[in-house]
């Protein structure tokens, strides 16, 4: 089998149609047929080499598109990713600068509502010191002092008031932008997790379907060279037959040359590569 798989590699189609062809147009007419044989065993055989050279070409077609596809998953997902990580960036800053305009405008009212206190109790401490001169009570006097500090340490009560609601305000606005950035990190995290976990799997299914295609392409070329070299083979069979019972029809003798009794006998010798037919009757 060695042997005969290198003879097909080798085969010289040109010689060996020469060599059946002059012999056998020689010898009879009758014999052209097998010349025919020839040409169209020759055609069989490349018909299939080339067979499988263009079906390996259309597979390699198909790999390189895929590998294409997968290149473009991939930059697609990176550029999503990306997006999704600038908008974050954005959104985050976004929360951030808000909450401080919030804290300022929070500390800004605390402030304010501490003036406007700060004026009511200088009018209440005037209206007070105005009853209690009327009323005939001095400044020094035990209850006009303390109804001055009662008035006070109710108006520094107030203001420790409004200071603490202020800073409760502000604990809240930067609290609640915490927790709003941290939600819009963990969303942007999970989002740019299911992008990449999809790109990843889409692209390796591109890539997996590209050396299938390879695979296809190398089979395609394995199979068009068996198809070729089991069609040469069934035509050499073919044809040694036919002239075998040529000759035997013929009795081993046609219109120019001799190949039984006397004579070279050289007539009826067709060389081919790794094989000779020889004195075929």
């Amino acid at each position: 089998m060695g042997q005969i798989v290198q003879a097909v590699s080798s085969f010289d189609w040109g010689g060996l149609a020469g060599q059946v062809g002059t012999s056998l147009i020689n010898a009879a007419p009758g014999a052209i047929g097998t010349g025919m044989q020839i040409g169209g065993a020759q055609a069989s055989y490349q018909a299939n080499i080339d067979a499988g050279i263009a079906a390996n070409d259309y597979y390699q077609y198909l790999a390189d598109t895929a590998d294409i596809n997968a290149g473009l998953v991939e930059e697609t997902g990176k550029r999503q990713m990306k997006y999704i990580k600038d908008a974050a960036i954005r959104q985050s800053k976004y929360i951030a600068e808000a909450a401080e305009i919030n804290v300022d405008q929070a500390v800004d009212a605390a402030a304010r509502d501490t003036r406007i206190l700060g004026r009511a109790v200088s009018q209440v401490e005037g209206q007070q010191k105005t009853t209690l001169a009327a009323a005939g009570i001095g400044g020094g006097s035990v209850t006009g002092e303390d109804i001055a500090m009662d008035t006070f340490n109710k108006a520094k009560l107030d203001e420790m008031t409004i200071r603490f609601n202020a800073d409760l305000k502000s604990w809240d606005i930067l609290r609640s932008a915490k927790i709003a950035q941290d939600e819009n990190n963990y969303t942007v995290s999970n989002n740019i997790w299911e992008i990449w976990n999809t790109t990843k799997n889409a692209a390796a299914n591109a890539r997996s379907s590209a050396y299938g295609y390879r695979l296809a392409g190398r089979n395609a070329i394995i199979a068009g060279n068996n198809n070729a070299n089991a069609s040469l083979l069934g035509s050499i069979g073919s044809i040694g037959n036919s002239y075998m019972n040529y000759w035997k029809e013929t009795g081993g003798s046609g219109g120019s040359g001799k190949s039984s009794g006397g004579g070279s006998g050289k007539s009826g010798t067709i060389s081919v590569p790794n094989y000779e037919y020889s004195n075929l009757a």
